[in-house]
């Protein structure tokens, strides 16, 4: 029970300080823009906690930690804890939703992202896609410099496309998000992604990138229509291959 209380401790303490350094920037002025300007990063301490959590209790997920968590509540300091750090949760959440409303008043950069598990995906599916009747192409935002040297580091084998002025996410309604990015739920998931030793994406020492853009997939037929669309609720929320294959295969 200490390791599980041990564990607790440090996830609260991690997100009190956390949560302290987040109203302090905000409070600076035209805070927002200084977090955006790179001092963001340092929330992912809080999924670097959890790890570490997970791996004090040898387990590799939000689900097993919870079942700890269950057989600790006979006793007043796991209570406590928990109900202490879903208060601290809560507030992180809104904290970076209050940002977000912020954020769509000022949809403004130019930075290239990265690459990640749903391109790798789609890659693999490149012949299918093809006999599907369809062709893949990237459209990022970027700079031609960041563009070349992301697509060496990748070797994506689509053609890519710049918008550096995000015309096109703009007008497919992706926008930037901090809470769909740096929330809780999203520190969860990397820090399971760690402990099962799945590897996060890297961005190019080239590239200023820009975590917070939404991303999506979309058809356009050969005239130009929009027959697919679907817009990322998440930063790791991307539709499944097979989905965009089924949908290839309606407009043959």
């Amino acid at each position: 029970m200490e390791e599980l209380k041990q564990a607790l401790t440090d996830i609260q303490t991690t997100e009190s300080s956390l949560i302290g350094y987040l109203n302090d920037v905000l409070n600076e002025p035209d805070g927002v823009s200084q977090l955006m300007d790179g001092r963001i990063g340092r929330l992912f301490e809080l999924a670097k906690c959890y790890k570490s959590a997970f791996d004090r209790l040898k387990v590799t997920s939000r689900a097993e930690f919870q079942e700890h968590i269950k057989r600790g509540y006979r006793y007043a300091e796991i209570r406590d804890l928990d109900e202490d750090i879903v208060n601290l949760e809560g507030e992180w959440d809104g904290i970076l939703q209050r940002i977000d409303q912020s954020l769509k008043e000022d949809d403004t950069g130019v930075e290239l992202g990265d690459t990640g598990p749903h391109i790798e995906q789609v890659e693999k599916s490149e012949e299918q896609i093809s006999d599907s009747g369809g062709r893949a192409i990237v459209v990022s935002f970027g700079d031609q410099k960041g563009a070349q040297q992301w697509l060496v580091e990748t070797s994506c084998p689509f053609p890519m496309l710049l918008d550096s002025q995000r015309k096109v996410y703009t007008a497919f309604g992706l926008h930037r998000s901090v809470s769909k990015v740096w929330g809780v739920e999203e520190m969860v998931y990397y820090a399971e992604s760690m402990a099962k030793n799945i590897p996060l994406p890297n961005p190019s020492q080239y590239v200023n990138d820009d975590p917070q853009q939404m991303g999506g997939d979309f058809i356009i037929d050969k005239d130009g229509v929009v027959q697919y669309m679907y817009c990322s609720k998440k930063s790791m929320d991307r539709p499944s291959v097979q989905d965009i294959l089924d949908n290839l295969k309606k407009l043959q």
